[in-house]
Formats: C-alpha cells, sequence, structure tokens
C-alpha cells in the first residue's frame, strides 16, 4: 500500500498504542526499515500509530523515547551509507563524519 502514496509524505505509526508493552528501538527501526523500500526517507514522518490518551504518562514517554532512538538509529545508518564511512556522533550529539576531507556536522 505504501508504493502506491506516489510522491506524497507518509505518517509511519511505528508504536503499538494497543498495548502498555514498550517497543525497543531496535523493534521501531525495523519498523522503520520495512517501508524504506517504498517510500524514500525523505518523505516518511514516524510518528506514534494513534493517540495516546489512554496510556499512562510513563508509558507514552518511555514510547516515545523508544521511537526517537529507533528514528536515530535509522537515520545514523542511512548517514552511514550516503557518505560512505562511519558516522559518529560528537559529544554535543552532532553527526559527524567524514568524506573526501571534509566534515559534516548535522543537527
Amino acid at each position: 500500500m505504501l508504493a502506491e502514496l506516489g510522491g506524497k509524505t507518509v505518517l509511519l505509526g511505528v508504536l503499538d498504542l494497543s498495548t502498555s508493552d514498550v517497543e525497543s528501538a531496535g523493534v521501531v527501526a525495523d519498523r522503520i526499515r520495512r517501508a524504506l523500500p517504498y517510500v524514500p526517507a525523505e518523505r516518511l514522518v514516524v510518528a506514534p500509530d494513534c493517540g495516546m490518551k489512554y496510556l499512562t504518562r510513563n508509558v507514552a514517554f518511555a514510547k516515545l523515547v523508544a521511537m526517537v532512538q529507533g528514528a536515530e538509529l535509522v537515520r545514523e545508518e542511512l548517514q552511514s551509507r550516503v557518505w560512505g564511512e562511519s558516522v559518529k556522533r560528537s559529544a554535543d550529539g552532532l553527526l559527524i563524519g567524514v568524506r573526501r576531507g571534509e566534515k559534516l556536522e548535522e543537527p
């Protein structure tokens, strides 16, 4: 179904909000990776699957943390492919990579 959306931006629900079980960052990253063959990363927006009002505040926050960490994992993988070398995170959280002697810093 994702392949049929053409050039649209897609909100991808990566959290199961029907349960209080908190996904790991790896599970979230796997869900994101499964969409990438169908939707380019620049058109993919990672989001919860729906509203979080039935979850406790602690569970909702933990799920959002897992969502952010999973997205970071995939983002680092994609940056590594683009730059062709390993990308490292600086002390202040910036992604740093080197290509042809250039230094990359991204927020």
